[in-house]
C-alpha cells in the first residue's frame, strides 16, 4: 500500500491571513468539514474544523474583522507524503482521528482518510479471498 494512492485533494485550503469572509466562501464551495490553513509558500500552518467555527460563521459583522490565523488549530499529527502506511495507521491510532493532513517538505498536498484506507483494504481482502469450490 502506497500513501500516494490514498491522497485526497478535494479539500479547499485557506490562507492564514484570509478573513472569516474568505472562509465562509470556502465553506460554501466545499463538501468537506476540514479546511487546511497554509501560508504564502503553501506550507501547512494549521487547520480549521467546521465545528470549531460554527459559533462565528453566522456573525456577518465579524467577517472582515476575524482572521483565519485566529480561528485555526494545530493539527494533532501531520503525515509526510513519504511516510509508510504503517506509520500513517499508527498516527490514526494515536490521534483517534479520521483524516490527517499530508505534506511534502512542509507544503500542503492533501489529506489521507482512515475510511478510504479501510475501504481499499476490504476490497483487497475480498479480491484475494479464496472462494471454496
Amino acid at each position: 500500500m502506497n500513501l500516494q494512492d490514498y491522497l485526497e485533494t478535494d479539500f479547499i485550503p485557506v490562507n492564514e491571513n484570509d478573513t472569516l469572509a474568505d472562509l465562509i466562501h470556502a465553506i460554501e464551495n466545499s463538501k468537506r468539514n476540514i479546511f487546511p490553513v497554509v501560508n504564502e509558500e503553501n506550507k501547512l500552518v494549521g487547520e480549521i474544523l467546521l465545528d470549531n467555527v460554527r459559533h462565528v460563521m453566522f456573525s456577518k459583522e465579524l467577517y472582515d474583522k476575524t482572521f483565519i490565523k485566529d480561528l485555526m488549530i494545530t493539527p494533532a499529527a501531520i503525515v509526510d507524503v513519504n511516510d509508510s502506511m504503517e506509520k500513517v495507521l499508527k498516527l490514526f491510532d494515536e490521534t483517534n482521528l479520521w483524516n490527517l493532513p499530508v505534506t511534502d517538505k512542509g507544503k500542503y498536498v492533501g489529506f489521507v482518510s482512515k475510511s478510504k484506507i479501510f475501504t481499499q483494504y476490504r476490497h483487497h481482502l475480498i479480491k484475494d479471498a479464496v472462494v471454496p469450490a
